[in-house]
């Protein structure tokens, strides 16, 4: 007999769980698998997620559809077996099955159901470590959070909650217990009212039992077994709930791992670092359940879904052993208490004693030498030093007057890190002579890219990395620094607690300022979202710092000097709107800023910008490319911008976190963030010198993701760099002569999570990543056969007598374009003398006696590369 303190029209309902009964006789339960089919349009989102045995869409794979049915269908036959009486909302997975949510609840409510349950998991999208459960109840829009409509609904998901929790299986986040347990009301969790709950009069919940797109537990999710255990819990609790009587027996489970290999797989790489299930789960591993004599009871065998997963049910309380084993592994055996109602669960590391672990850090980084320096010992005495990134198999320095070598002094192998050696020019007629530093080591010829860094150094990580740059100027004085953006800072699990702001690097990344875990801030509040984003270093070091948040838009830069001075600001303060649009004095100067890059230095200076929300003169639609022509920058830009680059007239960029790269012949590459590529949106387009777009990523099939719009271009100019999510991909770039084309060389998988936001070269073709989700910052060596790099002195650090003397030379106002094959020399005064040469310090061309502000050179015959093209005092770096 059941006794309910019955709903009165008008009023809100109150229900009561006493029921007289030993079993579940009387009692009305729906259940309600959430969605329904094999459909992934947004209308019906059934929610396939790729694992390791099945591809994309494979019905044999993970669909939450298939999974909530497992459960519910389970559920069901253990409800009925203690006596109630069970309505659901499908027993197939068929779209004609998949029921509108209003449909479902009105169901429900006519069948009178003493209790509602909704089984579904959850998922983020972009998962890179989060699994907690979630238990739901409608709540009161006009109420406080946590306030229920129908208190029942509250007090049923509070009760369920302990159950569902009980998993040693899986790994939990989040913090939550049963003393903290996850329970919410729909609308101020969500911001809106469950289609399912808000028709909803019979008391009823929604749980969402895990995280399937955490991929440990996607693979979980794969064996029935494991999935069903939702529903012993959900049976026990309606037992409980109702005052029925259990079946009063328990269940042991558990998961089988290696207790050394670590798993790699792209599609099975975001598991929480440090915890159990970074470990490659056993397929096929034999588990033995005995009785306390060692009798042999059951035996089961783990499939071949990367879970390690095993299931012993309906066991009569007391003490079992269970033996697990493997081929190639130690057995393990565990004595284990069976009680009545309860799950044992726990994980067992096997051991395989032949292992032998990897390389921790697979490569070693394409070498380079940076930090170039020279001081004067004695008479023709000079000491140089340079930092070398990775060790060298060998090094060599070389004295040039002019084109003319003076001498080659080689010191043979050296270690990575601050090296010197004294050069001796004693005898030696001149002054102002250029020097070089030439490493080698053994070629990287590995098929892909290698990874050299260690992502569980605490350096490496970062908890929402959104940009990182590296200073590739030669003249530069901090040539070969990393600067990275941390855009929101915080305690990273089982690593530092970093803070908003710039962290500085060496190129053998080290810290090389002391900073330790607290960023440079520039006197700057960075606590908006994407603030600060993405990062540019200009050609004389300076660190360009944008900002794409709405409330804190611009651009900030930071001396490298002085990093832990003050960031000035590119633009003047004015009145910002809502969207980050920034005013002065009436005039839209910027919007919001994903990205910018800056070319020329002194008066000569220009910053390119990607702005979300600029919309004046020159511009179609929004989401542009915008020039300002800073030079010196005296005071805070507060006009317009001097030209409109790209004016979006497709409405190709509709995200505004893009990414620009100049193609080095007046055109560009942009990137933007797309979950899908296509051609009405794509994730990269290339804009030619008129502004007309002649590559569209969309038609070629090439990026498939660009989550989230990462992009970079090597500074000769000849490799494409693509975030795509969890895999970065690496194009050579041809121009043709109609439109520029992509072909993939290389693919780098896993990376480091699906927020790929930021990349960059160095001038050894090294490639970096930053990426959001405490997932960090890595490096990659390009694949090289020929590993030697030479780096340039700077002009300030020329030996002879007038040793650093260049430096404080003023310079004449020099222009250098190269276009269509020419390079074009322009100056403010008459310039006698022009010398164009390599990297490697050979003169490609030598011109006296000009007299001229203008000089025309053919270099439609040079290879692609970095020059530097020296007219009077003035030193420019160019890429052909």
């Amino acid at each position: 007999m059941r006794k309910y303190i019955l709903p009165i029209l008008g009023l809100s309902l109150a229900f009561s769980p006493m029921i007289e009964a030993k079993d579940l006789s009387g009692v009305k339960i729906y259940i309600n698998p959430g969605h329904g089919g094999y459909n992934m349009t947004a209308e019906k989102n059934d929610r396939n997620i790729p694992t390791i045995p099945f591809e994309p869409l494979d019905e044999n794979g993970f669909w939450e559809s298939s999974c909530n049915l497992v459960k519910g269908l389970e559920l069901q036959r253990l409800l009925t077996e203690s006596g109630a009486t069970v309505m659901m909302s499908r027993t197939q997975n068929r779209d004609e099955d998949d029921k509108d949510l209003s449909e479902i609840a009105e169901e429900a409510n006519s069948f009178g159901a003493d209790a509602f349950i909704s089984v579904h998991s959850n998922a983020l999208g972009s998962n890179n470590g989060t699994n907690y459960l979630l238990c739901l109840y409608k709540g009161v829009a006009g109420g406080a959070a946590g306030e229920a409509a129908k208190p029942v609904d509250k007090e049923m998901a509070d009760m369920a909650w302990d159950y569902l929790y009980d998993n040693n299986i899986t790994v939990w986040t989040g913090n939550f217990s049963p003393d903290n347990p996850c329970i919410k009301d729909d609308y101020h969790f969500l911001g809106y009212y469950l289609g399912v709950m808000n028709p909803l009069t019979v008391p009823g919940f929604l749980v969402e039992g895990s995280f399937h797109d955490y991929e440990p537990e996607t693979h979980r999710l794969l064996n029935d077994d494991y999935a069903e255990l939702t529903a012993v819990c959900l049976h026990r609790f309606f037992c409980d709930y109702f005052g029925a009587e259990k079946p009063g027996t328990g269940v042991i489970a558990g998961s089988v791992k290696d207790s050394q290999r670590v798993m790699t797989h792209q599609r099975f790489n975001n598991y929480v670092k440090k915890s159990h299930d970074q470990y490659q789960p056993l397929n096929g591993a034999e588990v033995t359940l005995m009785d306390a004599s060692g009798n042999t009871l059951d035996t089961y065998t783990t499939d071949q879904y990367y879970n390690g997963v095993y299931v012993f049910r309906d066991l009569v309380p007391g003490s079992y052993k269970v033996r697990m084993e493997a081929d190639g592994y130690v057995t393990q055996e565990k004595d284990v208490t069976v009680e009545a109602d309860k799950t044992t669960s726990f994980y067992t590391l096997l051991e395989d004693p032949n292992y032998i672990p990897p390389a921790k850090v697979e490569g070693k980084p394409n070498i380079y030498a940076s930090g170039l320096k020279a001081t004067q010992k004695g008479s023709g005495i000079y000491n140089v030093e340079f930092t070398l990134n990775a060790d060298a198999d060998n090094v060599e320095i070389t004295v040039y007057d002019g084109d003319r070598e003076i001498t080659a002094v080689p010191l043979g192998a050296r270690d990575k890190g601050v090296n010197d050696a004294d050069i001796d020019l004693s005898g030696v007629d001149g002054e102002d002579f250029d020097w070089t530093v030439t490493a080698s080591a053994a070629a990287t010829t590995a098929e892909q890219p290698l990874k050299f860094t260690d992502s569980d150094e605490n350096i490496m990580s970062f908890k929402e990395a959104r940009g990182i740059a590296v200073d590739n100027s030669m003249e530069s004085p901090y040539f070969g620094r990393v600067y990275v953006s941390e855009s929101a800072g915080g305690a990273i699990e089982g690593f530092r607690t970093t803070t908003d702001g710039i962290y500085v690097l060496d190129a053998t990344l080290s810290d090389v300022t002391g900073q330790g875990d607290k960023a440079y801030a520039g006197n700057v509040d960075w606590s908006n979202s994407s603030s600060p984003m993405r990062l540019f270093v200009a050609d004389d070091g300076t660190v360009y710092i944008t900002d794409w948040s709405d409330g804190h838009s611009g651009v900030w830069m930071m001396d490298p000097a002085a990093p832990a001075g003050n960031f000035n600001p590119v633009f003047a303060e004015g009145v910002r709107d809502a969207s980050g649009l920034m005013s002065v004095g009436g005039v839209a100067v910027h919007g919001s800023i994903s990205s910018c890059y800056v070319e020329g230095t002194d008066e000569n200076t220009v910053l390119y910008t990607f702005d979300e929300d600029y919309a004046g003169d020159g511009v179609v639609n929004k989401m542009t490319l915008l020039r300002y022509d800073i030079g010196n920058l005296e005071n805070p830009w507060g006009q317009a911008p001097s030209a409109v680059v790209f004016d979006n007239t497709d409405l190709l960029q509709q995200n505004g976190n893009s990414v620009i790269y100049p193609d080095n012949n007046s055109g560009w590459w942009i990137s933007q963030y797309r979950y899908t590529d296509n051609a009405t949106i794509p994730s990269l387009i290339h804009v030619d010198a008129e502004g007309a777009v002649d590559f569209n990523s969309g038609n070629t099939g090439l990026i498939g993701t660009s989550q989230q719009g990462a992009m970079a271009i090597n500074e000769d100019g000849t490799l494409l760099a693509m975030g795509c999510a969890d895999e970065v991909k690496i194009f050579e770039i041809s121009y043709g002569d109609a439109s520029p084309s992509l072909t993939q060389l290389w693919s780098i998988a896993p990376a480091l999570g699906s927020n790929s936001y930021s990349l960059a070269f160095d001038c050894a073709d090294n490639v970096y990543l930053a990426s959001g989700l405490s997932c960090g910052i890595g490096a990659w060596a390009i694949p090289k056969d020929n590993n030697s790099f030479t780096t340039k002195a700077p002009a300030d650090m020329r030996l002879g007598t007038g040793l650093g003397s260049v430096g404080k030379v003023e310079a004449a106002d020099v222009n250098v374009v190269v276009q269509s094959g020419q390079m074009y020399i322009s100056s403010s005064v008459p310039v006698d003398d022009v010398k164009v040469f390599g990297v490697s310090g050979i003169v490609m061309y030598e011109e006296s006696g000009i007299e001229a502000n203008s000089l025309t050179i053919d270099v439609s015959e040079w290879s692609k590369g970095i020059y530097f093209v020296l007219a009077g005092n003035k030193l420019t770096k160019i890429i052909r």
